[in-house]
């Protein structure tokens, strides 16, 4: 028995030599010899031992964990959001006066809100 995956929906089927032939008569995949031989070792096992082997080939094959892989549009859309804050950075200084430090401000503030730690 052999499980195949098209967008997400498994189908369990029994292969063999003669199936495989009709699938390549047909032009829908071609099959090397080892594909071949991987369906045939594969037919002969139970579902739990197809299920396992499932188990361990997902875990082999490399996953897309990258969100931008994902959610394309997402990423253009971050991207074009830090274009214009970066773009907006010498208009927002204007506002500041020349001896601005930030770091001086954020000490101030962590000081005032948290108190001191000496």
């Amino acid at each position: 028995m052999v499980i195949f995956s098209t967008a997400g929906n498994e189908k369990k089927c029994a292969v063999g030599t003669q199936q495989i032939a009709e699938i390549k008569k047909r032009g829908v995949e071609s099959m090397s010899e080892l594909q071949q031989k991987a369906v045939q070792l594969i037919s002969g096992l139970s579902d739990d031992n197809i299920s396992f082997l499932i188990e361990v080939i997902q875990r082999l094959m490399p996953q897309e964990t990258d969100t931008t892989a994902l959610y394309p549009e997402q990423e253009s859309t971050a991207i074009q959001a830090f274009q214009r804050l970066d773009a907006a950075r010498p208009e927002v200084k204007r506002y500041l006066p020349d001896d601005f430090d930030p770091e001086k401000e954020l000490e101030e503030a962590r000081a005032e809100r948290y108190g001191s730690f000496d």
